[in-house]
């Protein structure tokens, strides 16, 4: 129960006030809820096939990254093994394939 009062105490409890005054975060959970359900009923098509190859879902997402940044799209990599390091520019470990 202790746990729970310092819990309330840093991060309040889901009907208390966010620091705008005006809403909770289980305001916003519900207007998310919401805002998913409405893409309940979006046609996605039909799902890629299973021997789509990593490959090719990268060169699809170069294709878009570059459309939409251009010179500024970032580098699109397929990689065996990922770790935090990936986040940076620098990826020293990049294995195709």
């Amino acid at each position: 129960m202790l746990r729970y009062r310092y819990s309330t105490d840093l991060f309040g409890t889901p009907t208390s006030p966010l620091l705008d005054e005006n809403n909770t975060s289980l305001d916003l959970a519900r207007q998310l809820t919401e805002m998913f359900a409405s893409f309940d009923s979006i046609d996605l098509g039909t799902p890629d096939s299973a021997d789509t190859t990593a490959d090719m879902v990268a060169a699809r997402m170069e294709k878009a990254v570059g459309d939409m940044f251009g010179d500024e799209a970032p580098a699109i990599m397929v990689v065996d093994e990922l770790s935090a390091n990936a986040l940076g520019r620098h990826y020293a470990n990049t294995y195709s394939t």
